[in-house]
């Protein structure tokens, strides 16, 4: 079954990871989301918040996190989440 197929048959909920440090204690992914081709993309979105140094998130947090998450899947960059039935698998955005 396609990962298309089971979305539309099981809606999931997938919780996200938060900040590195105290906030991902406990934090245990069973599924991870290849974010390689979207990555620049995502950059330049949160780079647009200059208010809340957004450059400074990306290089002290989410750069950091995203290349851990990557070894862990074996792609560059990843990003990890909580699916909510327990299914683990590593699929290409735009969908979990």
């Amino acid at each position: 079954m396609s990962t298309s197929d089971r979305g539309a048959q099981h809606p999931g909920l997938g919780f996200f990871e938060v900040n590195t440090g105290s906030q991902t204690q406990g934090f245990f992914p069973n599924t991870c989301v290849d974010i390689t081709s979207v990555v620049e993309r995502k950059k330049s979105v949160l780079f647009a918040h200059v208010s809340q140094d957004g450059v400074g998130i990306w290089r002290q947090r989410h750069e950091i996190v995203a290349g851990f998450r990557g070894r862990e899947a074996g792609v560059k960059v990843a990003e990890a989440f909580v699916h909510l039935n327990g299914d683990s698998r590593t699929s290409p955005l735009p969908g979990l």
